[in-house]
């Protein structure tokens, strides 16, 4: 899969951590060629539905307000319908990726999509042309990889409650030669180009690590 790739990098802006009713506010997701260079480009944004009650922590992260909530131009269902067509214009088949997606955004988009009449299974559907598959890949889990079989290879000397290395997006980016400050962090955008960033210095500082998880 490794030499014909293609990516969609995406992020999320949801409101809260339960993955099966969270709405997503706010999406940034970035085409590239195999080689994580930007093809293009989009992010948008909702307006909270009626029924959507956020949890404070997740405001408190994302730093949006109810105010931000009401006035975005698209309704939940606008916005993942858009989000759907741009993802279909792309040539397929893709590598959907991101930093914990799939620990968590994975399964936000497949019911965020499910919720507003649309194909839950996009990121794995099969290409009508080729009959060749979407398939998923989660940076966290190469940094993971990386530390276990080529300890010294990432800078990971930022540490978390529990005394091991933090994988936080900002951490691993910052010590590593991608810029992502705390202030630019969390908005979907933002948090996208530096993990296409991450992407590109994992591919270079672990090549065979980055071929080996792309292959499964």
């Amino acid at each position: 899969m490794e030499g014909r790739a293609m990516f969609i990098f995406y992020d999320t802006e949801t409101s809260g951590l339960e993955k099966n009713f969270s709405q997503i506010f706010q999406m940034g997701l970035i085409f590239t060629d195999g080689d994580m260079n930007m093809l293009s480009a989009k992010k948008i944004d909702c307006r909270r539905s009626p029924w959507v009650v956020p949890a404070p922590g997740a405001m408190l992260t994302t730093g949006f307000t109810p105010d931000v909530l009401k006035a975005a131009k698209n309704s939940h269902f606008e916005m993942m319908h858009e989000v759907d067509q741009w993802v279909r214009a792309q040539h397929w088949p893709i590598v959907f990726c991101g930093y914990n997606t799939q620990g968590y955004d994975d399964d936000v988009l497949a019911a965020n999509f499910h919720m507003n009449l649309l194909d839950p299974d996009t990121t794995t559907a099969r290409d009508a042309k080729t009959g060749e598959c979407n398939a998923r890949h989660d940076l966290m889990v190469v940094v993971k990889a990386v530390q276990a079989w080529m300890p010294g290879a990432l800078k990971l000397d930022i540490m978390n409650d529990f005394g091991y290395p933090s994988l936080k997006l900002m951490n691993v980016a910052s010590q590593n030669g991608v810029a992502l400050s705390a202030d630019e962090a969390h908005d979907a955008m933002n948090d996208i180009r530096a993990t296409v960033g991450v992407g590109k210095m994992l591919k270079k500082v672990a090549p065979d690590v980055w071929d080996h998880l792309l292959k499964l």
